[in-house]
């Protein structure tokens, strides 16, 4: 399924792709979300630099450093969080969220993590330049090009689907995938993957979800079981269990959340495409932003 593109007044400069919910950074700063159920789609004037939408909650970067959180901490109907403060963390320049983590970078490349997961325990200390978490795994990019990730699948656990670790090559940018692989942009701008593909295979490497089609490209977003990337002409292709987008559409950035893809085209508009199981499709606004502050 294709969403029709839509026209925000206050347009979105940073996107980004959960398990239930995608949500959008706008340029006067505000936090705009849609999909799912709960109340992590909640929206918020902000104003924010950063956002990101986790597996039942999304979290906000603002200015100061600080990371904001709201929402659900799970599937079961926990009640929902109004926004709050994660504590334990310096001033952030850049920060992603896991399953049960948060992790960012200070102005010096540290890496800093908040949870109770391994995702959180495990994080090398950097320098690091980025930062991307899958829902059980992450890796950050050293200034010297070279990945380190951990979490779930690493060498310890001498199983597959050994989504953490990283290859031997120098990369430019990374994407965790919310599922059992993760994707990088060579130097080359070509793209490699590795991992398995999620679909509940035993991390099985399923090569049509995990092979990028030839080409160059620009950026990249990893979900659960399809990744999907701009190409050095702005057109977008996905490869995994999600179809590329219209083939005259060209992209000035994009993101993927579990089972579909949200991008904003060079004129400014806004689509999605994939499934709508959680109305990730159907439920993208058009009007203006409410002025919501916490949860409904």
């Amino acid at each position: 399924m294709t969403g029709e593109p839509v026209t925000w007044a206050d347009p979105a400069v940073q996107l980004d792709g959960g398990y239930l919910h995608f949500c959008a950074l706008t340029a006067s700063g505000a936090v705009r979300c849609w999909g799912g159920t709960d109340d992590g789609v909640v929206e918020s004037p902000g104003p924010w630099v950063e956002v990101r939408a986790g597996m039942y909650q999304t979290c906000a970067l603002a200015a100061s450093g600080a990371v904001t959180c709201w929402g659900t901490k799970g599937p079961n109907g926990e009640p929902a969080s109004p926004p709050t403060v994660v504590e334990g963390l310096p001033p952030l320049v850049t920060f992603d969220v896991a399953q049960e983590a948060i992790c960012g970078l200070d102005a010096g490349g540290t890496a800093w993590c908040s949870g109770s997961d391994r995702v959180a325990h495990e994080a090398p200390m950097g320098p690091f330049v980025a930062i991307s978490l899958g829902f059980n795994h992450g890796c950050a990019l050293g200034e010297d090009g070279m990945l380190a990730c951990w979490g779930a699948g690493s060498v310890a656990d001498g199983e597959p689907p050994f989504q953490a670790v990283p290859p031997t090559w120098p990369v430019e940018a990374v994407a965790a995938g919310l599922g059992y692989h993760t994707c990088a942009l060579r130097p080359d701008h070509t793209i490699g993957c590795w991992g398995g593909d999620g679909g509940g295979d035993g991390g099985t490497v399923f090569a049509g979800n995990l092979r990028a089609p030839p080409g160059r490209y620009r950026a990249l977003a990893a979900g659960y079981v399809h990744t999907c990337a701009v190409r050095w002409d702005r057109a977008v292709a996905c490869w995994g269990e999600v179809a590329s987008p219209d083939p005259s559409y060209r992209f000035r950035f994009i993101a993927s959340g579990h089972q579909g893809t949200c991008g904003v085209l060079l004129d400014g508009r806004l689509t999605c495409w994939g499934s709508d199981q959680f109305g990730t499709i159907s439920q993208l606004p058009a009007g203006p932003i409410p002025r919501r502050l916490g949860p409904r």
